[in-house]
């Protein structure tokens, strides 16, 4: 075991913090979206691609954040899990390339 190894086993919250700090933020219904396996994109990706602008004029980013983007991401993104097959993928990339293409 590397001493990098045995520093990040150190340094890592055990998981009672983890569920403890989860259950701070996350309703047991959206911690299901700490489950997928993160992608290239996602319809939540599509809609908050100018997060930073729109965060970067709050007043309150952080609150903005957690009490109405966060929900609206996660939402969005087990709406399409739910839902999601190859065509509805496909759909969601060819989103994302008009996004990427229309900037």
């Amino acid at each position: 075991m590397g001493l990098y190894q045995r520093r990040a086993e150190i340094l890592r919250p055990t998981q009672n913090d983890r569920h403890f700090l989860l259950s701070l933020v996350y309703t047991p219904e959206q911690r299901a979206v700490l489950e997928f396996v993160a992608g290239i994109t996602a319809p939540a990706s599509i809609k908050y691609a100018q997060e930073k602008d729109l965060l970067g004029a709050s007043v309150s980013p952080e609150m903005d954040y957690v009490q109405h983007v966060m929900p609206d991401k996660i939402s969005l993104n087990l709406a399409h899990a739910a839902q999601a097959n190859v065509w509805t993928d496909v759909k969601v990339i060819l989103k994302t390339l008009a996004r990427i293409a229309g900037r």
